[in-house]
């Protein structure tokens, strides 16, 4: 009786497991395939989208050569760059420093300027979109690259403190008194041992960051009125409609040029990026 049990959960467990690859494999197809019709209609000849096969008669290069030869694109590209890795490299200092601030020092209103932090990442962008093109323009930063640096900075900020103090809250205090003992400073501690101990949590902000400011859209169009300032995301816009028409192998050729940045960067630091992500997320 007992073995038959034993058979029957087998049973069970197998085809639970043929359910779940099942799945799997249908999730994996919804992902790959429009990837693949993007890449394929990339290459093609068509001068459509819905004409165009998912495996085309004849591959041409023509539409990535027109990409570089008539189009400012590579000014987009590096438009992107500047203002993607400015973001990373400004807001990545602020968010260390800030996460440490918030993990190891306790002073009044820490709970409700963190509840703040979270409670602006409620409110959806257009919310605000009059009020920062005036601001922006009062400034004297529209059509300015270094605004849409100090935009990306305050929209990816508050919710990576968060991800940062949690991650910093799970290193132990331990290190600093014994550092404290020894006549370290917070300064020394932060940069000797936090800071290094971090770097997991800090690789996942970075890439976050270089992400929501390489593609973001919406600021980038209501900002940049002018075509030599556009970034890659707002430039794709003009090979679907003005004086390109709706040209869809151009633009996506621009986009899978323009998501290969992005592939380079998560295959490169997938194994910090999974461990900063779980440990930030379990403390």
């Amino acid at each position: 009786m007992g073995s038959y049990r034993k058979g029957a959960v087998v049973v069970m467990k197998g085809k639970e497991s043929r359910w779940l690859d099942l799945f799997f494999i249908i999730y994996i197809l919804t992902i790959i395939l429009p990837v693949l019709y993007v890449v394929t209609i990339s290459f093609g000849s068509s001068s459509g989208m819905y004409t165009s096969s998912l495996i085309p008669k004849s591959f041409t290069l023509n539409n990535y050569i027109r990409l570089f030869t008539e189009t400012d694109y590579p000014r987009w590209f590096l438009n992107s760059f500047l203002v993607s890795g400015s973001t990373v490299l400004i807001s990545v200092l602020l968010i260390s420093f800030s996460g440490y601030i918030f993990s190891r020092i306790d002073f009044y209103g820490q709970k409700k300027l963190l509840n703040f932090f979270m409670l602006l990442q409620i409110f959806p962008l257009t919310m605000s979109m009059v009020a920062v093109y005036k601001i922006m323009q009062a400034l004297g930063l529209i059509n300015s690259l270094s605004g849409l640096v100090i935009l990306y900075i305050g929209m990816t900020t508050p919710f990576s403190i968060w991800l940062v103090k949690g991650y910093m809250d799970s290193i132990p205090r331990s290190i600093d008194e014994s550092a404290r003992i020894d006549g370290a400073g917070r300064l020394r501690i932060f940069f000797r041992f936090i800071l290094p101990l971090s770097r997991p949590v800090l690789v996942v902000v970075a890439v976050n960051n270089f992400i929501a400011s390489y593609s973001e859209y919406v600021l980038g169009n209501v900002l940049m009125t002018k075509q030599q300032n556009y970034t890659v995301a707002v430039g794709l816009r003009t090979f679907v409609e003005g004086r390109f028409g709706a040209n869809w192998p151009v633009f996506t050729a621009g986009a899978v040029l323009s998501s290969i940045p992005a592939l380079i960067l998560f295959y490169l630091i997938q194994d910090w990026f999974v461990s900063g992500l779980v440990t930030g997320a379990m403390d």
